[in-house]
Protein backbone atom coordinates (compact mmCIF):
# COMPACT_ATOMS: atom_id res chain seq x y z
CA UNK A 1 0.00 0.00 0.00
CA UNK A 2 1.32 3.50 -1.01
CA UNK A 3 0.12 6.53 1.18
CA UNK A 4 0.57 10.20 -0.39
CA UNK A 5 0.89 13.03 2.20
CA UNK A 6 -0.10 17.21 0.91
CA UNK A 7 0.50 19.94 2.41
CA UNK A 8 -0.79 23.06 1.67
CA UNK A 9 2.21 25.29 0.27
CA UNK A 10 3.02 28.76 2.57
CA UNK A 11 2.04 31.19 0.69
CA UNK A 12 3.78 34.34 1.64
CA UNK A 13 1.29 37.55 2.08
CA UNK A 14 1.85 40.03 -0.89
CA UNK A 15 2.91 43.81 0.40
CA UNK A 16 -0.12 45.91 0.20
CA UNK A 17 0.58 49.51 -0.37
CA UNK A 18 -1.56 52.34 0.50
CA UNK A 19 -3.31 53.93 -2.25
CA UNK A 20 -2.12 57.32 -2.91
CA UNK A 21 -2.56 59.44 -6.15
CA UNK A 22 0.00 61.65 -5.34
CA UNK A 23 2.42 61.62 -7.98
CA UNK A 24 0.60 58.82 -9.77
CA UNK A 25 -1.17 60.54 -12.44
CA UNK A 26 0.19 61.82 -15.78
CA UNK A 27 0.01 65.02 -15.44
CA UNK A 28 1.43 67.66 -18.08
CA UNK A 29 2.57 71.18 -18.22
CA UNK A 30 1.37 73.29 -21.84
CA UNK A 31 -1.03 75.84 -23.31
CA UNK A 32 -4.25 75.89 -24.51
CA UNK A 33 -4.71 78.89 -27.02
CA UNK A 34 -1.14 80.13 -25.18
CA UNK A 35 -2.27 79.54 -21.82
CA UNK A 36 -0.15 77.92 -19.59
CA UNK A 37 -2.29 75.28 -17.78
CA UNK A 38 -1.92 72.15 -16.23
CA UNK A 39 -3.03 68.93 -18.32
CA UNK A 40 -4.07 65.70 -17.21
CA UNK A 41 -4.05 62.50 -19.21
CA UNK A 42 -6.51 59.62 -18.09
CA UNK A 43 -6.58 56.60 -19.73
CA UNK A 44 -9.79 56.11 -18.20
CA UNK A 45 -11.53 58.91 -20.03
CA UNK A 46 -13.71 57.35 -22.29
CA UNK A 47 -14.16 60.70 -23.81
CA UNK A 48 -11.67 62.58 -25.97
CA UNK A 49 -11.00 65.41 -24.38
CA UNK A 50 -12.50 67.77 -21.29
CA UNK A 51 -12.39 71.21 -20.88
CA UNK A 52 -13.37 73.39 -17.96
CA UNK A 53 -16.04 75.83 -18.74
CA UNK A 54 -14.83 78.90 -16.24
CA UNK A 55 -11.70 78.37 -18.60
CA UNK A 56 -13.56 78.70 -21.64
CA UNK A 57 -15.35 82.12 -20.41
CA UNK A 58 -11.58 83.35 -19.23
CA UNK A 59 -10.04 82.59 -22.33
CA UNK A 60 -13.02 83.50 -24.26
CA UNK A 61 -12.67 80.43 -26.35
CA UNK A 62 -15.74 79.98 -28.62
CA UNK A 63 -18.38 77.47 -27.97
CA UNK A 64 -21.14 75.66 -29.69
CA UNK A 65 -23.79 72.80 -28.87
CA UNK A 66 -22.44 69.37 -28.16
CA UNK A 67 -24.71 67.15 -29.70
CA UNK A 68 -28.12 65.89 -27.93
CA UNK A 69 -27.99 63.50 -25.18
CA UNK A 70 -24.39 63.30 -24.27
CA UNK A 71 -23.67 62.59 -20.59
CA UNK A 72 -20.54 62.28 -18.59
CA UNK A 73 -19.67 59.85 -15.82
CA UNK A 74 -16.76 61.04 -13.57
CA UNK A 75 -15.07 58.24 -11.24
CA UNK A 76 -17.08 59.23 -8.23
CA UNK A 77 -20.38 58.28 -10.09
CA UNK A 78 -21.59 61.75 -10.69
CA UNK A 79 -22.92 62.52 -13.95
CA UNK A 80 -23.33 65.95 -15.88
CA UNK A 81 -25.11 66.51 -19.20
CA UNK A 82 -22.17 68.18 -21.60
CA UNK A 83 -23.97 71.21 -23.25
CA UNK A 84 -21.17 72.79 -25.22
CA UNK A 85 -17.87 72.24 -27.08
CA UNK A 86 -15.15 73.92 -28.41
CA UNK A 87 -12.48 73.40 -30.15
CA UNK A 88 -8.47 74.28 -28.98
CA UNK A 89 -5.41 74.28 -30.09
CA UNK A 90 -3.09 72.59 -27.36
CA UNK A 91 0.79 72.13 -27.35
CA UNK A 92 2.45 70.14 -25.21
CA UNK A 93 6.27 70.35 -25.18
CA UNK A 94 6.99 70.57 -28.69
CA UNK A 95 3.52 68.72 -29.46
CA UNK A 96 0.82 71.32 -31.23
CA UNK A 97 -2.70 69.90 -32.18
CA UNK A 98 -6.41 71.34 -32.31
CA UNK A 99 -8.66 68.83 -30.09
CA UNK A 100 -12.28 68.95 -29.88
CA UNK A 101 -13.58 68.76 -26.47
CA UNK A 102 -16.73 68.40 -24.32
CA UNK A 103 -16.67 71.59 -22.14
CA UNK A 104 -17.87 70.51 -18.50
CA UNK A 105 -18.55 72.51 -15.24
CA UNK A 106 -16.19 72.90 -12.59
CA UNK A 107 -13.28 70.12 -13.52
CA UNK A 108 -11.34 71.02 -10.04
CA UNK A 109 -7.49 70.60 -10.64
CA UNK A 110 -6.84 70.51 -14.60
CA UNK A 111 -8.80 72.77 -17.19
CA UNK A 112 -7.82 70.25 -19.64
CA UNK A 113 -8.15 66.43 -19.76
CA UNK A 114 -7.12 64.37 -22.53
CA UNK A 115 -9.10 60.90 -22.67
CA UNK A 116 -8.35 57.44 -23.64
CA UNK A 117 -9.86 57.98 -27.19
CA UNK A 118 -7.05 60.85 -27.78
CA UNK A 119 -4.59 59.03 -26.79
CA UNK A 120 -5.30 56.11 -29.34
CA UNK A 121 -5.82 58.38 -32.04
CA UNK A 122 -1.93 59.81 -31.31
CA UNK A 123 -1.08 56.25 -30.96
CA UNK A 124 0.33 56.70 -27.18
CA UNK A 125 2.78 54.76 -25.60
CA UNK A 126 3.02 55.37 -21.85
CA UNK A 127 5.57 54.36 -19.70
CA UNK A 128 3.96 54.77 -16.18
CA UNK A 129 7.43 54.40 -14.85
CA UNK A 130 9.29 56.97 -16.40
CA UNK A 131 6.56 59.28 -16.56
CA UNK A 132 6.60 59.95 -20.53
CA UNK A 133 4.01 59.37 -23.24
CA UNK A 134 5.36 58.91 -26.80
CA UNK A 135 2.80 59.89 -29.33
CA UNK A 136 3.03 59.81 -33.37
CA UNK A 137 1.46 61.99 -36.20
CA UNK A 138 -0.23 59.99 -39.02
CA UNK A 139 3.78 60.89 -41.06
CA UNK A 140 5.30 58.69 -38.53
CA UNK A 141 7.02 61.84 -36.63
CA UNK A 142 7.34 61.15 -32.86
CA UNK A 143 6.98 63.23 -29.99
CA UNK A 144 8.34 62.61 -25.87
CA UNK A 145 6.14 63.81 -23.43
CA UNK A 146 7.70 63.59 -19.91
CA UNK A 147 5.00 64.44 -17.13
CA UNK A 148 5.24 67.27 -14.43
CA UNK A 149 4.37 66.32 -11.23
CA UNK A 150 4.88 68.91 -8.68
CA UNK A 151 6.45 67.17 -5.39
CA UNK A 152 5.08 68.46 -2.04
CA UNK A 153 6.93 70.98 -0.20
CA UNK A 154 8.63 70.24 2.97
CA UNK A 155 6.27 71.20 6.47
CA UNK A 156 7.74 71.85 9.60
CA UNK A 157 4.99 70.78 11.01
CA UNK A 158 4.61 67.62 9.03
CA UNK A 159 7.82 66.05 8.26
CA UNK A 160 6.48 63.19 6.10
CA UNK A 161 5.96 65.84 3.28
Amino acid sequence: MIAYSWTKPQVEDDTVYKYRTENQTMQFKGTVEKQPIKILLDTGASGTAFIDLQFCKDENIPLYPAPPNIHIVFGNSSKVQATNMAVVTVRIGHYKCKVECLVVEDLADFPLILGNPWLNQHCAEISFQRKQVIIQRPNGKQFCLSSHVEKPTRNKEDPSL
